[in-house]
This record gives C-alpha cells, structure tokens and sequence, in this order.
C-alpha cells in the first residue's frame, strides 16, 4: 500500500502557524485544505515558508 490511509487535513481559515505546527509535528511534507469537506488546496511547507517570510 503507498496511499496514505488517515489523512490530516485543515480548514481554509487555519493559520498559518498552525498549520506549520500540524506539519512538523506529524512530519508531513503537504496538507489538503478543506471548505465543508471539499478540497479547496493543498499547502506544502514550501508554502508556509513563502508566507512567514512575506510577513
């Protein structure tokens, strides 16, 4: 098996720190984001970085 069976996701108004907490605290590379459970996204660490150095 290579899919991921208990996948974590957020919310589309999670912050940014949060999320940052989620990923390295289950040391995942991605997290899907969720609007009343639809995929909207997906948000890599790569993304978190971009958005920590903006501010």
């Amino acid at each position: 098996d290579i899919m991921t069976r208990e996948v974590v996701s957020v919310c589309e108004d999670t912050p940014v720190e949060e999320i940052a907490r989620i990923l390295t605290e289950r040391g995942i590379k991605r997290v899907p984001v969720l609007r009343e459970g639809k995929l909207v996204g997906i948000v890599s660490r790569a993304d978190i970085v971009r958005a920590m150095a903006q501010r």
